[in-house]
């Protein structure tokens, strides 16, 4: 069965059940009997799959080098991918499928290819150059792959002359069946019909420009367990974040990486869950309401300017939290 497709170089091999290799010759390694145990039932599972398509990857020669983005926050991400390859709507049978990157020059003969992908769990695509105009017909495609889909992510690597790309889809609909959401790149705004997924239960965000509305709205979704800001700016400008009362009721473990938040506040009520929060590469400022969180035990700052007045307040919370403070 078709699995995975990373960057690199693909094969396709074809196992049949009838041609099996010859037995390998007796050697005097002794197997744990756990190991042996995990080798037959992985040996049954091939048994089972009789003549199947699988995707064989070679060592790493991406069809497109690993490069250096910058992103409008002055940050460096290195990633490879490899373009969508042509046929790839016959691997009816594939699973997850990332790390692949549609232009506008292929566009419009892939995305139908992508929506026979019925079986798909895991997407993940990256859009080169100016793609707003293609992007509707894109979330079409993603969003007649039903219910399997449970993953997606979507970077945005506008050209530099379009890198303030006005990129708003509040008119698509997405998957409800989606649990996981990464998004890059989107620069006005989070997209409303992320907003509408109530099974959400991890959202990445990164490079993007958000409203004091996209925070509140996503403080909304009743599932909602993991939420990272990653080189996250405010459109209106603002230096504070603040968790209002009945707000990310789920939300276990927040992640800030230099984004605009300097200031972060509890109210009452707000996050009762929270385990653990991570806050990196930026300056720390104050952070109040921390003692409203009651099941906050971990709080890490990577690379943070931590101002006197956090570490006070921490420092005096009754309970016993782990912090730790790292360049």
């Amino acid at each position: 069965m078709v699995k995975h497709i990373l960057s690199g170089k693909i094969h396709v091999r074809r196992r049949r059940q009838q041609q099996q290799p010859p037995p390998p010759k007796p050697t005097t390694t002794v197997v744990p009997p756990r190991q042996q145990d995990n080798q037959q039932e992985k040996d049954e599972e091939e048994e089972e799959k009789g003549e199947d398509i699988e995707l064989v990857e070679d060592e790493p020669e991406p069809e497109h080098e690993p490069e250096e983005y910058s992103n409008s926050f002055g940050s460096y991400e290195s990633f490879s991918t490899i373009s969508m390859p042509a046929g790839i709507g016959h691997m009816t049978e594939m699973q997850v499928l990332s790390h692949v990157e549609i232009s506008a020059d292929n566009f419009d003969k892939l995305i139908p290819e992508l929506e026979q992908l019925q079986k798909l769990s895991k997407l993940g695509v990256v859009l080169h150059g100016k793609m707003e105009p293609h992007l509707h017909k894109l979330l079409r495609a993603i969003e007649n792959l039903g219910r399997c889909l449970q993953s997606l992510s979507i970077w945005f690597k506008p050209e530099a002359k379009d890198e303030n790309a006005n990129n708003s889809i509040s008119a698509i609909t997405l998957p409800m069946s989606l649990q996981a959401i990464k998004l890059s790149g989107f620069r006005d705004g989070l997209p409303c019909c992320v907003l509408r997924l109530s099974e959400l239960v991890k959202v990445t965000l990164r490079e993007s420009s958000l409203k004091n509305s996209d925070l509140r709205r996503l403080g909304q979704l009743a599932n909602l367990s993991s939420l990272s800001l990653m080189f996250i700016g405010s459109s209106e400008e603002v230096d504070q974040l603040v968790l209002q009362r009945y707000e990310y009721q789920n939300l276990k473990f927040l992640v800030l990486k230099q984004t605009f938040v300097q200031h972060l506040s509890f109210q009452e009520g707000a996050a009762p869950r929270l385990e653990s929060l991570l806050w990196t590469n930026s300056t720390v400022s104050t952070l109040s309401g921390i003692n409203h969180p009651r099941r906050l035990r971990d709080i890490s700052f990577s690379g943070s300017v931590v101002s006197d007045s956090v570490r006070q307040a921490i420092a005096v919370d009754p309970r016993s939290i782990h912090v730790v403070y790292s360049n």
